[in-house]
């Protein structure tokens, strides 16, 4: 049950980043006139961005709250490779 309410959490914090991001991105476009790229690009912030940006929509359920402790972020690092 514990998993399945992270799971929800997780979810509704993603609908409202993508909301947001779309509500800026027509807002801009539409009623502001501006051109796509840099209104998608507005979008993106207030949306969240990345993973590991702190936005508008995340600042409130960022995704360590959202997960488990136990579920770590991965590296980008190559591993089993040995530093010489």
């Amino acid at each position: 049950m514990k998993m399945a309410r992270q799971l929800a959490a997780y979810a509704s914090v993603g609908a409202v980043a993508t909301l947001a991001h779309y509500a800026v991105l027509i807002a801009l476009v539409e009623a502001a006139g501006w051109r796509a790229v840099p209104a998608t690009l507005c979008g993106y912030v207030v949306g969240g961005g990345d993973r590991d940006s702190v936005c508008a929509c995340r600042l409130g359920a960022p995704t360590r709250k959202t997960l488990s402790a136990s579920i770590q972020s991965r590296s980008c690092e190559p591993h089993g490779l040995t530093k010489d």
